[in-house]
């Protein structure tokens, strides 16, 4: 699961509170399966005909202890090939890979 992108989606779903998020594409699909069979949202799935789509009915418990969950502590973005990126210190929205193991987990241990 791509995690940055399924918190995106979580955070959508979570802030539509009348009605359901449409989503369509082969990675929004694939995202959506991922975060239904993971117990984090209801789903009603694309069923390859013309004009269908995937979609966020509702996010569940889990998904809402999901988002709770890093609330104070965002998910790293990563670039296409999944490198870790991060804001440098001067600002202005630049973004670089990151300069340590991106094996290592990104969070920080519970205290």
């Amino acid at each position: 699961m791509n995690l940055p992108y399924a918190h995106e989606l979580l955070t959508a779903a979570d802030e539509q509170r009348h009605g359901f998020i449409k989503l369509r594409g082969f990675q929004a699909d694939r995202e959506v399966r991922l975060m239904a069979a993971a117990g984090l949202i209801d789903a009603t799935f694309n069923d390859g005909r013309e004009g269908s789509f995937s979609s966020i009915n509702r996010l569940t418990a889990s998904g809402e202890s999901f988002l709770r969950a890093f609330k104070d502590d965002p998910i790293p973005e990563v670039d296409t090939d999944g490198a870790l990126l991060r804001i440098t210190p001067a600002g202005a929205g630049a973004k670089r890979k990151a300069d340590f193991d991106p094996d290592l987990p990104p969070f920080r241990a519970a205290a």
